[in-house]
């Protein structure tokens, strides 16, 4: 380790071991920096030909760093918590590897990890798409935003109204103030 430059610490031999465990499409876009040392390390928990076709899905949408944990992540704890396979839960995108990349890659990426987290966070994914079915039937002005509680930890709302000025905003007031009062 030292003739390596590494400090004598047996962490840091057992990364280094766990490195000759992944498979050679991993270790080659580790060795490109077109995948993290982080992502790389959660690759480990999938088996060369998952490791393989996760592999081939970052590069062909180019994605980086934080995209790409969150994608070893996701499939890594959807695998073993379905116990099902990589490739049954990325079936949908495995026509991409196939052909070319298409002109919206980042889109079908984003798409792709939005099914991924749906999986990922069911009940939160039903709280959202609920969340946003009461605002759709309460047809707010586009000047009223209302938000939930980050994550829906609790049923708290803050509601935001946006005013051209102040002046519009001290017209409205007295009656906001009214309101607020009842």
């Amino acid at each position: 380790l030292v003739l390596m430059g590494y400090k004598r610490q047996r962490r840091t031999l057992d990364e280094l071991i766990a490195l000759l465990h992944l498979s050679p499409s991993t270790v080659t876009a580790l060795h490109h920096g077109k995948m993290t040392t982080k992502a790389g390390k959660l690759m480990q928990f999938l088996s060369h030909d998952e490791q393989e076709l996760v592999s081939q899905l970052i590069g062909r949408y180019r994605v980086g760093g934080s995209k790409q944990h969150k994608l070893i992540e996701m499939t890594t704890e959807l695998r073993l918590r379905n116990n099902t396979s990589v490739r049954d839960l990325l079936r949908e995108w495995m026509d991409i590897l196939q052909g070319d990349v298409q002109e919206n890659a980042p889109q079908r990426f984003n798409e792709l990890l939005h099914m991924l987290e749906a999986l990922y966070h069911p009940e939160k994914t039903k709280m959202e798409s609920d969340f946003h079915q009461i605002l759709k039937e309460l047809a707010l002005p586009d000047s009223i935003t209302i938000v939930p509680s980050p994550s829906f930890e609790d049923e708290s709302l803050e509601m935001r109204i946006r005013f051209d000025d102040v002046e519009t905003f001290q017209g409205k007031w007295k009656t906001m103030k009214m309101l607020f009062q009842q």
